[in-house]
């Protein structure tokens, strides 16, 4: 079982260098409880949703990562727009568009939380959050030998 790695949070620049600071403070505060295959993905989502929030976003851009035991690793890009991400089909020779999607087929489970964009000190807040869990998937089943497999629908072949 993981002992909890305390939730760690940065503030990064608007600017080209955020996924580099993101993949950096990454590494620094990874449970190393979890796998690195996992840390590899964990880099990769972690700069697709800071390039995000910097590209279509604006400040403020916060990063935290936490460790959830066994739940997985959490994953959390803030940014100063209400505005949800948008899953977009970008074709082959586009060189953006692909990273909502990404998160969509790595991680476990990601979303989005809203929250007030004007903080209780009256300064700018993080407009919305969004986050990804990466960790154990739960095995898809497996056909018995002799069984019948099914369709997504549930029909048999022929």
């Amino acid at each position: 079982m993981c002992v909890p790695t305390p939730a760690s949070t940065l503030v990064v620049p608007v600017d080209l260098s955020s996924g580099r600071l993101a993949r950096h403070f990454l590494e620094e505060h990874w449970c190393h409880q979890h796998s690195s295959a996992h840390l590899d993905q964990a880099k990769l989502l972690f700069t697709e949703l800071v390039t995000n929030a910097v590209r279509h976003a604006g400040p403020p851009v916060l990063l935290q990562v936490e460790c959830v035991e066994t739940d997985g690793v959490l994953l959390s890009v803030s940014d100063g727009d209400p505005s949800p991400p948008v899953t977009t089909v970008a074709d082959p020779a586009d060189l953006g568009g692909r990273g909502v999607h990404l998160v969509e087929l790595l991680s476990r489970d990601w979303g989005v939380r809203h929250h007030d964009p004007v903080g209780a000190d009256g300064e700018s807040a993080p407009a919305k959050t969004v986050w990804c869990r990466l960790g154990r998937r739960d095995p898809e089943p497996v056909p018995q030998r002799g069984g019948h497999r099914t369709d997504r629908h549930g029909a048999r072949p022929l």
